[in-house]
C-alpha cells in the first residue's frame, strides 16, 4: 500500500536509495556499516538509526537488523 503523505518524488528518492542498499542486507551492522550506509543513501550519520541508537522525531532512515545484528531490511520514517 503507498504512503498517501509521501509525494510520488519521495517515495522515488526512498525506492533508489533502498535499491542502493539492497547489497547490504545480510551484512554485519557496526558502526563502520552505519558510516556505509550513511555514504550510500546520503543520510547524516545522525539520521541513520541501527539497533542501538534512539529515533528521534526527523526523518531517518532505519536499518533493521536480527539478534545477531544481520542486516535484513531498511526502512524510512513515516
Amino acid at each position: 500500500m503507498q504512503n498517501l503523505q509521501k509525494s510520488a518524488a519521495t517515495l522515488a528518492k526512498e525506492k533508489a536509495i533502498l535499491d542502493a542498499l539492497q547489497h547490504l542486507v545480510g551484512s554485519r551492522y557496526s558502526m563502520a556499516m552505519k558510516s556505509t550506509v550513511a555514504a550510500v543513501s546520503g543520510f547524516d550519520p545522525d539520521n541513520v538509526v541501527g539497533p542501538d541508537d534512539a529515533p528521534v522525531m526527523t526523518y531517518q532512515l532505519y536499518v533493521h537488523t536480527d539478534k545477531d545484528c544481520i542486516i535484513t531490511g531498511f526502512g524510512f520514517t513515516d
